[in-house]
């Protein structure tokens, strides 16, 4: 016959004071001869255990909500500490890149000059033509690249009026249609119900909707889906654009709005920071996620109520 093993159990008892113990109980069989013919109760006040338990619970639950606040702090950190390197990264990529800018400028611009007239003079027929005219068109291109160095270099100076961003997507997504179609896109819009006027610069605006819907296309070069998804939640008023094209290499997400990177060949890398500068500028965040061969996620949040800055005083 096997031996039972002693029983324990906690019961809750008054004292003679009013006060409420917690009792631990142990029962013990008493066996004569191999048979139980009693039991041993000893009863041991633990309420003051009970009570340093029910603490160590307590200070527990505490010290685990505070390493998760210690953990979301540091991350918040750790966030808005890459924010500001980033943003000194690139004021101080875009000035030094500005003073080149306005260096080039003026010789560039005597180049073209010079090209043009000799456009003028030399027939289409004579083999000299065709030389000229890659003076001509790459002078021009020089002529752009300094242009956008120049828009990286210096705050965007807005011209906020009130605008729908429903019908800025629309209108990008119908200027853009014919890439669209030929590139066997689908496209998803999904907007929330709720579209407040929101103070912007449309042009603006129009530019960086149309560098990161162009970039997603690209990315979609054997068709997939762009999808468009707007939330508004009264303080600010959100955009996912997402799409299903050949993603984004972690190492390079860091580095996406830098100025001079980019991931295609033929990219100068400043369209993206200069979409930067301009959701900046309004106040506003950008945001990427993506996963290689799965797709990629800008996501830009634009405050409701904004004021924009005054614009800097002095030179620009």
């Amino acid at each position: 016959m096997k031996a039972r093993p002693n029983v324990k159990y906690v019961i809750k008892q008054r004292a003679k004071n009013g006060n409420i113990l917690c009792m631990e109980v142990e029962a013990s069989p008493i066996r004569r001869r191999g048979k139980i013919v009693g039991l041993l109760g000893i009863m041991k006040d633990i309420t003051e255990y009970k009570k340093a338990e029910k603490k160590i619970r307590t200070e527990k639950k505490k010290s685990e909500d505070l390493i998760g606040k210690l953990n979301t702090a540091y991350k918040e950190l750790k966030e808005t500490q890459d924010e500001l390197i980033r943003r000194e990264r690139m004021a101080t990529a875009g000035t030094f890149a500005a003073g080149i800018a306005h260096e080039v400028r003026n010789p560039l611009v005597n180049l073209s000059m010079s090209a043009e007239q000799l456009r003028k003079i030399i027939k289409p027929n004579n083999p000299k033509f065709k030389h000229i005219d890659i003076i001509k068109r790459n002078t021009d291109r020089i002529n752009f690249l300094i242009t956008e160095l120049l828009n990286c270099a210096r705050p965007s100076r807005l011209n906020p009026h009130p605008c729908n961003m429903h019908k800025i997507l629309g209108s990008i997504i119908e200027t853009m249609n014919n890439k669209i179609r030929l590139q066997k896109v689908k496209v998803v819009k999904n907007f929330t119900h709720k579209s407040p006027i929101l103070k912007l610069d449309r042009e603006y605006m129009e530019r960086v909707f149309l560098n990161i819907i162009n970039n997603a296309i690209d990315a979609m070069s054997k068709g997939g889906k762009l999808t468009i998804v707007t939330e508004f939640n009264g303080e600010s008023f959100m955009i996912k654009i997402q799409d299903t094209g050949k993603g984004i290499p972690q190492d390079d997400i860091m580095r996406i709005f830098d100025p001079f990177f980019s991931t295609k060949q033929e990219g100068v890398g400043l369209g993206l920071t200069i979409c930067y500068g301009i959701i900046a500028s309004h106040g506003g965040t950008i945001e990427v996620e993506s996963k290689p061969k799965k797709g990629s996620t800008f996501t830009i949040s634009l405050p409701h109520h904004h004021h924009p800055p005054p614009p800097p005083r002095g030179g620009g």
